[in-house]
């Protein structure tokens, strides 16, 4: 579109120029210079110098971004489907709490704990799973040697955790070892150790054990059912551990943070409705008195529009399989939501691959997940997507502001140049002139503008929309604006030094070129929301940018002196009052500009 809009512009200033008497052949020179000076040719590499400076930032937050352009849509998340253990949660686990049948069955809980798993503890070595791990502590610490246990009873063979099962078996010579999840084993069993004996496991005593384990539940913990028997369809109930895993001191602040930016996260989990529930009221997913939640078997019931429909009301989605995420981001994409899903197991990657975002655990994460994964967090933390969240918005605003700073320097001089020639003035901008200024005032501090600080509303406004460009119509307006605002300055002061000085037209369209130089240098300062007047601390805030622009001022002064800038660009050294006037002719723009940020209270 740009490159169309110029040449259609640099026709009709040709034609302009030659229709107003001047020579085809400096015309064309003006008109290939301003094609040349129109055109950002240095946005693509600001803008992915900008993506590689974040990725840079994001990597020093552990998160390791393997697909660039994800990081501008880590920016417009709308939606955060995050796993709880390990992400929410520190993946710590202890038993606290463990309800047994009868004193029976407690021997023999403690002996399935140790031989359905495949955890090793060995002093301060510990191998395996995190529950699993839990579950042989609370053995050792209960007295019960595993290694003797593991030798007396040697394993067969193993059926491991299914999600979809939601059990693991361990086969040994007469036995068999099963642990899994409480509303599983409860459906499961045939038996239960009751009164010193082995009795049929009624009906009101499975609904007595469903109360004992929403209880736990109900308290934040991950509930283990455990079971034994002859054979699966011979099974006898033993009990239920509560396996506590306490959220991560940040995870509150990060979801708060989320809540402040219009992000909604969702919980999605494997572990009970009651536990995810609890914990999401912990953290602040759930307030106190709200319990929306939703299950794998709901889940598997609706379809995608049905998914869409709910996307903002449901904030836990438990005893999830991973065919149901893939389902969810599908259903949330179709409610138009930007979606960021967490991962870690083989199964989880095509959900991983459908989302916006896929972000992997780096930590517990299979390699097919990572693989499969934009991003991979290193320490596992939910505060970690939230902070790449932040740098994703501010890699964003920092190419907006590039992409308005250049657009709008350029603008200005297409305007003068076109509007010189209208206004039958002598010419204010020479060719080479036209091309100095692009090489000053584009490059060095559009590309420092990448490194510039997060505004102060980065995380208090909503996400983009997902159909947003990267320039709306206000922002289109503002480059007319502020381009219009830098020309009619250049040409005040041009026509000052013409008509008020006495200035020869070289002369003043040598104070014309100084002053459109250093009005484009002052006006990176403007591409920011907020104002230096009222914010002036804010001037350094990015101390490269304020080095850039004093270098390219230094760079501008000093080939005035410079014989071979002076024959090329047709430039003298200036007197320190002529100096002076280029100053104040170039600070009136920038000024006018802060005057109305500080009017409208930014």
């Amino acid at each position: 579109m740009l490159i169309k809009l110029v040449l259609a512009i640099v026709a009709i200033t040709v034609a302009l120029g030659v229709f107003e008497g001047n020579k085809l052949l400096p015309m064309l020179q003006t008109g290939i210079a301003l094609a040349v000076a129109a055109i950002p040719e240095g946005l693509p590499f600001v803008a992915t110098m900008t993506l590689a400076l974040g990725v840079h930032r994001m990597a020093k937050l552990n998160a390791l971004v393997r697909n660039l352009a994800s990081v501008e849509t880590l920016g417009s998340t709308s939606v955060i489907c995050t796993d709880k253990t390990g992400t929410i949660t520190v993946n710590k686990m202890t038993v606290r709490e463990h309800l047994v049948t009868n004193d029976r069955a407690r021997d023999l809980i403690f002996r399935v704990a140790i031989l359905c798993n495949n955890a090793t503890l060995n002093n301060e070595n510990q191998i395996g799973d995190p529950m699993e791990i839990a579950l042989l502590k609370w053995a050792y610490e209960n007295g019960f040697d595993i290694t003797e246990i593991r030798k007396e009873f040697p394993r067969l063979k193993e059926d491991p955790f299914d999600s979809s099962v939601m059990r693991m078996v361990t086969y040994h010579d007469d036995f068999v070892a099963v642990k899994g999840a409480p509303e599983r084993l409860l459906q499961d069993c045939k038996f239960i150790y009751e009164d010193d004996s082995l009795q049929p496991f009624s009906p009101a005593l499975r609904d007595k054990w469903k109360e004992a384990v929403e209880k736990l539940a109900s308290m934040g913990m991950r509930t283990l059912a455990f079971a034994f028997g002859e054979s699966l369809e011979e099974l006898a109930f033993l009990g239920v551990v509560g396996i506590m895993d306490p959220p991560r001191e940040e995870a509150r602040e990060a979801v708060a943070n989320c809540r402040e930016a219009g992000i909604h996260v969702i919980m999605v989990t494997g572990d009970h409705v009651t536990t995810a529930i609890a914990i999401a009221k912990e953290v602040g997913i759930l307030d106190d008195s709200d319990s929306r939640a939703l299950d794998g078997q709901q889940i598997s019931a609706m379809s995608e529009e049905d998914i869409a429909q709910r996307a903002r009301e449901v904030a836990v989605i438990a005893r999830v399989l991973p065919e149901h995420k893939y389902k969810i981001v599908k259903g949330l994409q179709k409610a138009g939501e930007v979606v960021a899903m967490t991962g870690d197991g083989v199964n989880d990657a095509i959900a991983l691959k459908q989302a916006d975002v896929g972000i992997a655990m780096g930590i517990q994460g299979t390699e097919v997940s990572k693989e499969a994964a934009d991003i991979i967090l290193e320490d596992d933390r939910f505060a970690t997507i939230v902070n790449a969240i932040a740098e994703g918005r501010r890699i964003f605003d920092n190419i907006r502001k590039a992409v308005m700073y250049l657009l709008c320097c350029n603008l200005s001089e297409v305007l003068i140049v076109s509007g010189g020639i209208l206004l039958q003035l002598p010419a204010i901008l020479l060719p080479l002139q036209i091309l100095w200024i692009n090489l000053v005032t584009d490059v060095i501090p559009a590309l420092a503008l990448s490194l510039d600080p997060p505004e102060t509303d980065t995380m208090k406004r909503p996400p983009k929309r997902k159909d947003e460009d990267i320039l709306t119509k206000a922002h289109q307006l503002k480059i007319g604006i502020f381009g219009i605002i830098m020309f009619l300055g250049v040409l005040g002061v041009t026509l000052y030094a013409l008509k008020f000085l006495g200035f020869s037209p070289l002369k003043a369209a040598e104070i014309g070129f100084h002053s459109l130089v250093l009005a484009q240098l002052f006006f990176v300062f403007n591409v920011r929301e907020a104002s230096i007047l009222r914010h002036p601390s804010s001037l350094w805030s990015n101390i490269y940018l304020l080095c850039g622009v004093l270098a390219s001022i230094l760079l501008q002064v000093t080939i005035t002196y410079v014989p071979i800038f002076q024959s090329v660009l047709r430039i003298v050294p200036l007197s320190l009052s002529e100096w002076g006037i280029i100053l104040t002719s170039a600070l009136i723009p920038t000024l006018i500009l802060q005057l109305h940020k500080l009017t409208k209270g930014v």
